[in-house]
């Protein structure tokens, strides 16, 4: 074998011896870390963590001194709402115009009532002249039919009816017996009768029939009967909105006759 081929030789053994340390060298590194580490770990787990009680919500309330329970009493408790009452009917609101004044409630009504004036053929027909100022001025004859249930009274309006004009009340009666059915002709001028039927005050201001009376034209006029549940506990010479509060409510059923006026001499 010849020098270099000897110094070759060492040359890799060598080397290998040094691998062969390093090896060795960092297996034993790694043990002596891996035991310090879990050395470490045990000590740690065996140590006892001190844990801080949270506070009682009854003590205090977080970033305040007062008690919980003071500061419950002293909130002021929220007023409970009433409920509001339901609206029983239609009959119960009250209607009014454009000035505030009441108006008639015709809801709910039977629709069997039926009204006649016996000197009438025809809603065309003239009124005769004795039911108009151009000669007695009486109140001519009714007759109505087919009651509904439930009467207790009439109340009966005349009105004229003019294009564009709220109705003009001239004629009122009101507290008419419940079983009757008409009225005769040329009743007399006074308040009030013993079978408890009164008048009511007119747009006219008077208690009392006053009929057509128009100088000119023609013009429509209407007798309208109202069929009530109850008898009105009202005074003679009642005011007219008085008596229609009184009426809304107790309505039960309606009817008209429609004629038209022609002025005569």
């Amino acid at each position: 074998m010849s020098k270099a081929e000897k110094t070759e030789g060492k040359g890799i053994w060598l080397l290998t011896g040094v691998l062969v340390l390093l090896i060795i060298g960092g297996a034993v590194y790694v043990s002596k870390k891996r035991v310090a580490r879990d050395g470490i770990l045990s000590v740690v787990m065996q140590q006892e963590v001190p844990v801080t009680p949270e506070p009682a919500i009854d003590d205090f309330i977080e970033g305040t001194e007062t008690p919980f329970a003071e500061f419950v009493e002293s909130v002021e408790p929220v007023e409970p709402v009433e409920p509001v009452e339901p609206v029983e009917s239609v009959e119960s609101v009250e209607s009014v115009d454009e000035e505030g004044n009441p108006v008639l409630l015709l809801n709910n009504l039977a629709g069997s009532l039926q009204l006649s004036v016996p000197v009438l053929v025809s809603a065309e027909d003239r009124l005769p002249l004795d039911y108009t100022c151009y000669r007695n001025n009486t109140s001519p004859p009714l007759l109505w039919e087919a009651l509904p249930e439930n009467t207790e009274s009439f109340v009966l309006f005349l009105e004229q009816r003019k294009q564009d004009e709220k109705p003009f009340l001239t004629w009122v009666l009101f507290n008419i017996a419940g079983d009757s059915t008409g009225l005769d002709a040329n009743l007399p001028k006074q308040a009030e009768w013993a079978d408890g039927m009164k008048q009511a005050a007119s747009d006219h201001g008077t208690s009392e029939y006053v009929g057509p009376c128009d100088p000119k034209g023609k013009v429509a006029y209407a007798f309208r009967l109202f069929a009530l549940d109850t008898v009105l506990d009202l005074e003679a010479r009642v005011g007219k909105y008085d008596l229609i509060r009184a009426m809304n409510g107790h309505i039960i059923d309606a009817a008209e006759q429609e004629f038209i006026h022609y002025r005569r001499f």
